[in-house]
């Protein structure tokens, strides 16, 4: 992701907050959460959906899988806790599961939520997942990401499992969780 620059993080973070609350942002919304001018937001959005990162539904844009993914990424390595990727350890119908590792070398595993990748309407119907309050498709994998970090967190105090990374209280990194991978 080396490869965005500065107004296309931005734009992305703007469609973030829209999205969270709207499921989905027009350029001036977006434009006005992400602080650069309309202008500018247009010709990161096209970059963007090039990228796969952004899909426009007419005058409305949303985020997509991967961009969610490259935003907890880019936090994760801003923060020190990772500073590379390796491979895919499991892929299921709600989750990905990716080795990442530290500067020191060590092994994380790295699950992103991918609720509502197969059928949204399936998860709805299905599953009580998440509070009736929360709307999108992103939020309630943030919220699937926030109870994987509190459980993972209670069985860490209990001493059966590794410890894990997570950002300040509140949560996973958005529709992600992190842990120090077990060997075996």
């Amino acid at each position: 992701m080396k490869v965005l620059g500065e107004e296309e993080w931005k734009t992305l973070l703007g469609l973030e907050r829209a999205s969270m609350k709207y499921g989905f942002a027009d350029p001036g919304m977006a434009s006005r959460l992400a602080g650069i001018p309309v202008e500018r937001v247009n010709f990161a959005l096209d970059r963007l959906n090039g990228r796969d990162l952004v899909r426009g539904r007419g005058a409305n844009f949303t985020l997509t899988f991967s961009a969610i993914e490259a935003l907890a990424l880019r936090e994760y390595v801003r923060r020190g806790l990772i500073s590379a990727l390796g491979a895919i350890i499991a892929k299921g119908k709600e989750s990905d599961v990716y080795e990442a590792f530290t500067e020191e070398g060590g092994l994380l595993a790295v699950k992103f939520f991918k609720i509502g990748r197969t059928s949204f309407r399936d998860v709805a119907r299905k599953r009580s997942l998440v509070r009736s309050e929360t709307k999108g498709w992103i939020a309630r994998n943030y919220e699937a990401a926030t109870r994987e970090i509190s459980s993972l967190s209670q069985e860490c105090a209990e001493g059966d499992s590794p410890r894990p990374q997570h950002s300040p209280p509140g949560g996973a990194e958005r529709s992600e969780a992190g842990r120090e991978a077990r060997v075996g």
